[in-house]
């Protein structure tokens, strides 16, 4: 069983040694690892700090976030990993190859070292992503980075515990996940971080440490060696609380749909006339930025574990348009659009695709499957035009008959999701009782 000590990072944000000295020795009985970042190691010297604090027996957190060409972290890291860093960080944004040259040449210097990915800054919220030139929130660009991060044989991942579920998903119960933005109840002092928990919350959703600065440094209230010590009770009364349940993607992903109004359940007659308890449209997620940038990587996680050979990306219109768009953007893949009518203006004519070489292969995107008419027109138009169809994806599949349909024509319907599992994810977070669920499931078999 891992040491309460193992889960408390205390950040040594200081200028010289005898201050760093002087909070370890008052805080040593309850913290796990002390985090050195460019502060210090600026002031003082990287192979000085090390020495001093690993002669006092504590573990070191190399706190540097390097990033540059691949060669250049590798040998910081490398030396780093030489002087007995028992973690040392390395910023997502490097790369794959970046990383993964990283993380080899460091376990090769020394094995037990843990190199970890940094991913979004908790200072960072989705406004400061798009001014950076990010088209992901700041919450879907972590779940990027930690699947970047695993492919590149990370150790974990540092994550604000807001994404900290979500990483675990991805990265797997062995990944080690550390989470800044840490702060306890009782200091309310605000600060530059955006995206903030407390102890207790991040033990109980599955953190496995945490890094704390200010809150035991430079509390009004308490000495160091007090905070520290709350905290440590904190931590130690959490562990013996239940673990929070660890959501799927899936799950998240629903809760965003709910927020972006993309879900609604009830009693609603929809366009055909017919009864349903249930009611999608997925054409209001583009109104969200948090569900759409969620909607797109996963869609590009799921199109690249099927790995479907294509050229384009074509949108059914209108409501798969912008979803298409975003999508062309994150795989590097030309739009293609699809006009309902053709042309009644300038180069007049027949054509409904435009900008196309013959043969190219074409991945069509739609919002909503329910019988697969929309996708089947879509489909009919481009291999009339001499463009080949062999795939199709969906945000959601209603599953009442477009997967059927589809593969009678030589296509695979590939979903993002499907009814089936946002009934499941409203049940399982009590937004349905069981009435309701079968009420949905016999809809499902009639419609």
């Amino acid at each position: 069983m891992k040491n309460t000590k193992s889960y408390l990072i205390l950040a040594l944000d200081v200028k010289t040694l005898p201050e760093a000295i002087e909070l370890v020795e008052q805080t040593k009985d309850y913290v796990g690892y002390y985090k050195v970042g460019k502060e210090i190691l600026n002031s003082v010297g990287l192979p000085t700090v090390l020495r001093a604090l690993k002669e006092r027996d504590v573990a070191v957190f190399v706190d540097v976030k390097e990033a540059d060409i691949p060669n250049t972290v590798m040998n910081a890291v490398v030396a780093a990993a030489r002087h007995g860093a028992d973690i040392i960080n390395i910023h997502a944004f490097g790369g794959m190859e970046m990383m993964r040259k990283t993380v080899q040449a460091a376990k090769a210097e020394n094995p037990n070292v843990k190199i970890i990915a940094v991913s979004v800054l908790t200072s960072l919220g989705d406004s400061d992503m798009r001014d950076i030139g990010c088209m992901y929130s700041a919450e879907t660009e972590v779940w990027k980075l930690a699947k970047l991060a695993k492919d590149a044989g990370l150790d974990g991942l540092v994550c604000s515990a807001k994404e900290l579920q979500a990483v675990r998903q991805i990265m797997g119960e062995d990944a080690f996940i550390i989470t800044p933005g840490i702060r306890p109840a009782w200091d309310a002092k605000k600060n530059d971080q955006k995206r903030v928990m407390t102890p207790r919350d991040a033990i109980v959703n599955g953190t496995d440490t945490m890094v704390v600065g200010r809150s035991i440094t430079k509390n009004e209230e308490h000495n160091p060696t007090e905070a520290a010590k709350l905290i440590y009770e904190e931590i130690a009364a959490a562990l013996d609380e239940p673990k929070v349940e660890t959501p799927t993607l899936n799950d998240i992903f629903v809760e965003r749909l709910l927020e972006a109004g993309v879900v609604k359940t009830g009693d609603f007659t929809l366009k055909n006339g017919t009864k349903s308890p249930i009611y999608i449209n997925v054409r209001d997620l583009p109104r969200h930025h948090g569900a759409l940038s969620m909607a797109i990587y996963m869609m590009t996680t799921k199109i690249a574990k099927k790995n479907p050979e294509f050229d384009r990306v074509g949108g059914v219109p209108m409501g798969a348009l912008s979803i298409a768009n975003m999508l062309s953007f994150a795989c590097g893949k030309s739009i293609l659009t699809l006009r309902e009518q053709a042309k009644d203006h300038g180069l007049v004519g027949t054509k409904t695709v435009e900008g196309f070489e013959p043969e190219e292969k074409v991945l069509v995107i739609e919002d909503v499957a329910t019988s697969g008419g929309s996708i089947r027109e879509a489909v009919e138009k481009y291999r009339f035009l001499g463009l080949q169809v062999e795939n199709a994806c969906v945000v959601v599949d209603r599953q009442q008959g477009a997967e059927a349909m589809l593969k009678e024509l030589g296509v695979e319907l590939l979903s993002l999701i499907t009814l089936e599992e946002i009934v499941e994810a409203l049940y399982k977070r009590d937004d349905i009782d069981e009435t309701m669920k079968q009420s949905i499931r016999d809809y499902m078999m009639t419609a």
